[in-house]
């Protein structure tokens, strides 16, 4: 059996937090952890909303919402590890 990895968000350390008044902007790249190439086509929604969307081909995603200042993303990709995310603005 494969050994399957936790999705690494290693948009955590690069990721760019905007508050826009009562919003939040979340850019990042979703990636395996130990690799560097990003995650094509991996699911990024935010927890308790119907708040979502898939990586583009470079891992890379972009979330807007106005209605929060902090949420939980939830990373899923086929055959890895769903994993948690906090994320706050700054």
């Amino acid at each position: 059996m494969v050994r399957l990895y936790c999705v690494a968000l290693s948009a955590l350390m690069f990721c760019a937090f905007a508050a826009y008044g009562q919003g939040l902007e979340i850019t990042g790249t979703v990636s395996a952890k130990g690799y560097t190439q990003g995650l094509p086509g991996a699911t990024v929604r935010v927890k308790a909303t119907t708040i979502g969307m898939t990586t583009d081909l470079s891992g890379n995603f972009k979330i807007t919402t106005k209605e929060l200042t902090s949420a939980t993303l939830i990373v899923s990709y086929v055959g890895y590890k769903t994993k948690e995310v906090e994320v706050t603005s700054t």
